[in-house]
């Protein structure tokens, strides 16, 4: 006849209270027929000794003064870093979102005579996605073996009652909670710890995407937040990712990341207690298993080997060490409002730290933005001295020596000579009235004709580039958001203006008014040239018609028409002479006019250079390189204003973080 199992009440309570604690250890024995023994000596001391190593936290008495003032000062700072909700990257990173966090924190230190009674240290339970099994663990620790159908149907359906609803479920014992929603049960876990405590369970079947782990300022102001984590759905970069953009409050000292896995390295723990900068509490948790432990013990609560079965499987399960730790977070400190107030504080600290963070966040975004405008203004002039450098060399040709210009004087020089070469002195006598005329024609046909057309060419080259210029400039300036320090419609405008105004665009003329001046120049050269000639032809005359004059007074003489004194011969010798000298004269003089309207001619080609190439500076700079030039300008001024702005800012951050860092001493 097969051995009937009983189970007295005294031992169902022991096996709740035990599994409430995480202290049940294997200690049943069957003794073949009748009931089952009460819980053995050596499992009571056990339970003793681990109630005995859980050693309450200590805090200064003006702690909570202290972190109050902190967060005071980061509540008054926050409105000046983070932006609004439309224009920051993400929920967590706007200043609507940290001004009710920090309201909330706020809140907790200062609580009303009502709130204070009714206040509870919060345990928060996340699930990163719906595999990471966190609901099965709040089941675990939830449900008891020998509880009532109504408590565990209640366990097993409270997020039906919650449908519809995005907050979390609170979960009480038998209380009412402030909360969106409260669960009331009966949970001996509930009770186990040394201040009254409320559970806040998340929906976990919210997190869908393993890339983005939502979060709310509820979880990130929970005095015990356990994040739970499944590394074969989650992986655990992306964990790390979300608790240094502090969307997870694993930071907070009182944290624990349970990962569900059946087994954990001790490297790995260690790998990622350094990741997050302190010792994080992590568990390795197999809730399902504890579950199956669970469902083992109830369905065949009078059996020897259910009641082994679940020791076996709760135990192993890890959901123990879950309890154990929560226990050694919230200190014995004998009063409960002091145990609470005291947790508050650590939570407040830890809130104001993550706020702080995304403070240091949110500036270096703003650095980074400040970075990259730099590097754009860097390569917007760089650009600009290129053109700048290498617009002479390509306009004017050559090396330093202008070699284009050069040569087209050279070459206008060589035609308007082989003109004035032909300008003899006996032409005078018939084209005296036309020299200048004909070397006027000559240098207007020969005047840097190749290089006109070159300028002609690069001037449309460069309203190329005007253009290419001004529209970078304004899609660089027109790229900011309308929420960011470099979005200046002043500066937009000014730049509308500039490219609006009727100086402003390109023709082709642009470059050729150094080539018209400096030919205008050669007309004075001209008309001397044009009166010697004259005043030439006059002296020649004079001379021919003076000799001549001799000559015919020697002739006349010796007719006997005039006394002469000296013989015949040498009058007409000298009057010859004398023609003839003011003919040499005539030419030496229209020579060197010639020779100095060349030189006058080289002037002028070398002032037609120097010309050019302030001409052509003048027109990038202020035409072609305006627009650009202006929107640098703008921005340099933008950046260091700006860059004087974060300065500051980081300096009033690091502040609060030191003042932060002595509320632990």
């Amino acid at each position: 006849m097969p051995a009937v199992f009983t189970t007295c009440s005294s031992c169902s309570l022991r096996i709740a209270r035990a599994h409430a604690c995480g202290t049940l250890r294997t200690g049943w024995k069957s003794p073949g027929h009748g009931s089952v023994k009460r819980c053995t000596s050596s499992q009571r001391a056990a339970s003793s000794a681990a109630a005995t190593a859980l050693k309450p936290k200590s805090a200064a008495n003006d702690a909570g003064h202290r972190v109050m003032t902190v967060l005071h000062k980061a509540r008054k700072l926050v409105p000046h870093v983070l932006p609004r909700k439309v224009h920051a990257p993400s929920e967590m990173s706007s200043l609507e979102f940290w001004e009710r966090t920090l309201g909330r924190t706020y809140d907790d230190l200062c609580p009303t005579l009502e709130s204070k009674q009714a206040d509870r240290i919060r345990i928060a339970v996340f699930g990163c996605d719906e595999f990471s099994g966190a609901r099965d663990l709040v089941a675990a620790i939830l449900e008891e073996p020998f509880a009532s159908e109504v408590q565990r149907k209640a366990v097993h359906s409270r997020w039906g009652a919650q449908s519809g609803s995005k907050g979390p479920v609170v979960i009480e014992y038998s209380t009412d909670s402030n909360g969106d929603s409260a669960l009331q049960l009966r949970s001996a876990w509930l009770l186990q710890f040394s201040a009254p405590v409320k559970l806040l369970e998340f929906d976990s079947s919210s997190s869908k995407s393993a890339g983005s782990l939502p979060s709310s300022e509820i979880l990130l102001t929970a005095d015990i937040p356990v994040i739970v984590c499944n590394p074969a759905s989650t992986p655990l970069h992306t964990v790390l990712s979300a608790a240094s953009e502090a969307a997870l409050p694993l930071t907070h000292p009182n944290a624990v990341l349970v990962l569900t896995s059946t087994s954990g390295d001790e490297r790995l723990v260690e790998r990622l207690r350094a990741a997050f900068g302190h010792d994080l509490t992590i568990l390795f948790v197999d809730p399902a298993r504890a579950l199956q432990g669970l469902r083992a013990l109830s369905s065949s609560p009078s059996s020897p080997s259910a009641v082994q079965r679940y020791q076996d499987d709760f135990a192993g399960s890890n959901v123990p060490k879950l309890t154990q730790a929560i226990s050694q977070t919230i200190p014995q400190l004998g009063s409960p409002a002091k145990a609470i107030e005291v947790v508050h504080a650590e939570t407040a600290r830890a809130v104001t730290q993550d706020a702080l963070s995304a403070c240091n966040a949110e500036l270096g975004r703003a650095q980074d933005e400040v970075n990259v405008v730099c590097d754009g203004i860097s390569s917007l002039r760089a650009r600009m001295e290129e053109i700048r450098v290498r617009t002479p060399r390509e306009v004017l040709g050559g090396t330093e020596g202008g070699n284009e210009v050069q040569r087209a004087v050279d070459q206008s020089r060589k035609d308007v000579k082989t003109v004035l070469d032909r300008l003899t002195w006996w032409k005078l006598l018939w084209k005296v009235d036309d020299v200048g005329d004909t070397v006027t024609d000559a240098v207007n046909r020969a005047w840097c004709r190749d290089l006109e057309y070159r300028l002609v060419f690069h001037a449309g080259r460069l309203a190329f580039l005007q253009r290419s210029f001004v529209d970078s400039a304004s899609a660089f300036t027109a790229s900011f958001k309308s929420s960011s320090a470099f979005h200046s419609p002043v500066l937009q405008n000014q730049l509308s203006q500039i490219s609006l105004s009727p100086t402003f665009p390109m023709d082709t003329a642009a470059f050729l008014q150094p080539l018209y001046t400096r030919r205008q120049q050669l007309r004075y050269p001209t008309g001397r040239l044009q009166s010697t000639a004259q005043r030439v032809l006059i002296g020649m005359s004079g001379s021919v018609f003076g000799g001549a004059s001799v000559a015919w007074a020697g002739w006349a003489g010796q007719l006997g028409i005039i006394d002469m004194a000296m013989q015949a011969e040498t009058v007409i010798g000298v009057g010859m002479l004398g023609a003839v000298a003011g003919v040499r004269w005539a030419v030496g003089r229209f020579e060197r006019a010639k020779r100095k309207w060349l030189q006058d001619y080289d002037r002028v080609g070398e002032g037609l250079e120097r010309d050019l190439r302030a001409t052509l500076d003048q027109t990038v700079n202020e035409r072609v390189l305006v627009v650009s030039d202006k929107a640098c300008d703008g921005l340099e001024q933008a950046v260091s204003k700006r860059t004087d702005e974060i300065a500051e800012l980081k300096e009033a951050v690091d502040v609060l973080e030191d003042e932060l860092s002595r509320t632990y001493q």
